[in-house]
This record gives C-alpha cells, sequence and structure tokens, in this order.
C-alpha cells in the first residue's frame, strides 16, 4: 500500500507541480499564438499534430481535389496552374 501511494504522489510531483512553470509559460505562449476560443475546434489528436507535426505525407493534389471538389476540376479554365 505504501509503495503505491509512494508512486502516485511520486507521479503527481514529476507530471504536475516539477514542470509547473514551463508547462504555464508554454500554454501562454501557445495561447498568445492561437486564439483559446479556436482550440475548441480541434480534437485532442488535431492539437498534438498542430503542436509536434506528424510523419506522415502530405498529397498535395490529393488536398487540393478535396478542397477544391470534383466540380472544380470540370471548370473549362483554372485561376491557377
Amino acid at each position: 500500500m505504501c509503495r503505491i501511494r509512494y508512486l502516485h504522489l511520486m507521479a503527481h510531483f514529476k507530471m504536475r507541480v516539477q514542470i509547473r512553470e514551463q508547462s504555464s509559460a508554454f500554454v501562454r505562449g501557445f495561447k498568445s499564438i492561437i486564439a483559446a476560443d479556436w482550440l475548441d475546434m480541434f480534437s485532442t489528436p488535431e492539437l498534438q499534430k498542430l503542436i509536434a507535426g506528424d510523419a506522415a505525407d502530405v498529397d498535395i493534389d490529393d488536398l487540393r481535389y478535396v478542397m477544391l471538389g470534383p466540380w472544380f476540376w470540370s471548370l473549362p479554365w483554372r485561376p491557377w496552374p
């Protein structure tokens, strides 16, 4: 019982108390870049990607197709090549 309590107290200290100042500074800086109410638009995995990045390659052609829609590609002209 004492070991489990010790582990909980040590984890709390390492994850909350010891890094409180650095975490607060990070949150203040992050909120100075992105408005706090905008953060509600993102899910937890999306925020993680926003902060840390993602190792996956971005398929630009697929992104254009999804963002512009199939109707765009049937136009006789396009605003950019």
